[in-house]
């Protein structure tokens, strides 16, 4: 009996011990669960914070592209309409505002701008009209001079000559009886010529009372340069008034110094001869080589 007594009592005690126990664990649960309840709303409240404020990013970007585009389209349609003035006659109700455009207004616009553009400057054109009008006039200039630089250049000496025709041939070469006569062959399509170009001009330039002439390629004086047996281009001449044809040879960038040595020793009307030599100064050019 007292055994069973004392057994009794205890596990009672044991009992109300591990109800004990089992309250603070359920408040330490409580506890863990609130701190855990309040980090997921601090985190979830962090997150709406920052997604708010990306989402306002966007609108701002958004706002300033769309603000961009709108301002890009009304400067293409003003740019538009200042060029190309279109009068709207009426709008058919029909087709959904499209609009009625008339062709005559149209052509009589451009053609009053055409004219205004080819007028100088006045008060009732726009600054857009005006700088339009001063870009079209320096591309126009800009044309012309490329087109002059093309053809002839400003600075050519007042002794050169063009001769295209066997009669102008005849006229300035074979029938001058004065002036030694410096000719040169050329082709507008051939480099080579025109690398030497200048140097010919030079000479020119050097020598006033020689008179240089220049016969180019075409298709009217095709037999010319066959009759006077010139085998390639550049190709040179020179001409005495007493002898006739005395002096024929390439005359491309790399002979031009022998072809005007030559040519100085007929103006001068004497060869210089170096002490012991008997033999010409001058390197032989086989002028039938290609």
């Amino acid at each position: 009996i007292l055994f069973v007594g004392l057994t009794t009592k205890g596990t009672f005690f044991l009992l109300v011990r591990l109800c004990q126990l089992r309250q603070v664990i359920g408040i330490f649960a409580r506890i863990q669960t609130s701190y855990r309840m309040s980090n997921r709303q601090q985190i979830t409240s962090d997150c709406t914070e920052k997604l708010r404020k990306h989402n306002r990013n966007n609108m701002v970007n958004s706002r300033q592209s769309n603000i961009k585009m709108i301002t890009c389209i009304i400067y293409t349609i003003t740019l538009l309409l200042s060029i190309y003035p279109i009068s709207v006659c009426s709008f058919a109700p029909s087709s959904f505002g499209a609009a009625h455009v008339s062709l005559n207004a149209m052509s009589t616009s451009t053609s009053l701008q055409m004219s205004r553009s080819t007028a100088t400057p006045t008060e009732e054109m726009s600054p857009f009209q005006l700088r339009m009008l001063k870009l079209v006039q320096n591309d126009k200039k800009r044309v012309v001079d490329k087109k002059q630089r093309r053809t002839r250049p400003s600075n050519i000496p007042s002794n050169i000559q063009v001769v295209c025709t066997l009669d102008e041939y005849k006229n300035v070469v074979g029938l001058e009886k004065e002036k030694i006569v410096v000719v040169r062959f050329y082709a507008s399509w051939c480099k080579s010529c025109q690398a030497m170009r200048p140097f010919f001009y030079r000479a020119a330039a050097k020598y006033p009372n020689v008179s240089f002439v220049e016969v180019p390629v075409t298709e009217k004086n095709a037999h010319l340069h066959q009759g006077l047996g010139v085998p390639s281009v550049p190709f040179g001449h020179i001409y005495h008034p007493e002898a006739g044809l005395v002096e024929e040879q390439k005359i491309s960038k790399k002979f031009f110094p022998q072809f005007e040595q030559i040519l100085e020793t007929y103006v001068n009307g004497v060869c210089e001869l170096p002490e012991g030599a008997v033999e010409t100064p001058y390197n032989v050019i086989d002028v039938t080589e290609q």
